[in-house]
């Protein structure tokens, strides 16, 4: 064991007020605070005139608050807000894994610490971690999305065509009936999918049946986004759901999707999870404004490409 302090070299990044970072769409600089939410994303913000960003692949890690210790690598340049260390490899070797290890190791120590009394500011560099030759087999296992897809976390490099499209110009809207978790909790065990605005188990609080109740059954081979509690989740399901009153159901509309196809949409749609909190849900209105960027060939949408991309990615074999 060594003290994280050996291990990384920790600074105090770029310590922008997010008052002072104007939101905006795009060409982002991620600003990374001390939530524990969205990988620590705050906001997307304008590049900052005179502020260098942190570099890619470093961990950001709060050291108070609420969000206190969860660590989290992040995958693009970034600023940081107060309050928040950056933690970069002193050995610049360190893998990816590795450094994702790490970031949940350091996760492991948030109890030694509370929101508003003792905090990591003085203290985290003390830190016990295991040395790189300590860590699991499993930590050093390559599972790097294969050379074709590596250009890009979702398997899309920049010579592939892309096209933005409205989320709403693409999936459906189903509307119908709803029940509540109590409701739910009265219901025998069945094969329906009970979903809440949850981000936890696929957003499925249990498999229900519905005899003797009324409500919409959604089919299968639809996506849910959560428009409230835990805001802009997005899962795909295989089986018919019902929801609560916080879920959107959203059916594509040329087709069933797959499981391939399903999961490549959820991401996409999630890239859009750091405009919303509990303070600012989705409604209508948002939703209708929510544009993703997806693969095409001759203006129609590759699925071809997207299948490939996502059978490419390590334990796709699992899906």
């Amino acid at each position: 064991m060594k003290k994280l302090s050996k291990i990384f070299n920790i600074t105090y990044g770029t310590k922008l007020d997010k008052n002072k970072a104007i939101e905006r769409k795009e060409e982002p600089i991620i600003f990374v605070s001390r939530t524990s939410k969205n990988h620590g994303i705050d906001l997307i913000c304008n590049e900052q005139v005179g502020i260098i960003p942190n570099d890619p692949l470093t961990i950001s890690v709060p050291l108070g608050g609420e969000g206190r210790l969860t660590a989290n690598v992040q995958f693009s340049k970034y600023y940081n807000g107060q309050n928040v260390a950056i933690l970069t490899p002193i050995d610049s070797k360190m893998t990816l894994n590795e450094r994702i290890y790490y970031a949940l190791a350091i996760r492991k120590n948030q109890f030694r610490y509370s929101a508003f009394g003792r905090e990591a500011n003085s203290t985290l560099g003390d830190i016990l971690l295991p040395e790189i030759c300590e860590l699991p087999e499993y930590v050093r296992k390559d599972y790097s999305i294969s050379a074709k897809t590596k250009n890009n976390s979702i398997g899309m490099p920049h010579c592939v065509e892309r096209q933005k499209k409205k989320i709403l110009g693409l999936f459906d809207v189903l509307r119908g009936g709803h029940i509540s978790e109590e409701e739910a909790k009265k219901c025998d065990i069945g094969n329906i999918g009970f979903v809440s605005s949850g981000r936890f188990n696929n957003g499925v609080k249990k498999k229900i049946s519905l005899v003797g109740m009324e409500t919409t059954i959604y089919p299968p081979y639809c996506l849910t986004l959560a428009k409230n509690g835990s805001v802009g989740v997005c899962f795909y399901h295989e089986y018919p759901i019902v929801t609560t009153t916080d879920v959107i159901v959203l059916k594509f509309k040329e087709k069933e999707l797959n499981s391939f196809e399903g999961l490549f949409f959820k991401v996409l749609i999630e890239k859009h999870i750091f405009r919303f909190n509990y303070g600012r849900k989705i409604n209508d209105e948002r939703l209708s404004e929510m544009e993703i960027y997806v693969p095409t060939i001759d203006g129609k949408i590759d699925f071809k490409y997207i299948n490939e991309t996502m059978k490419s990615i390590g334990f796709s074999d699992l899906i």
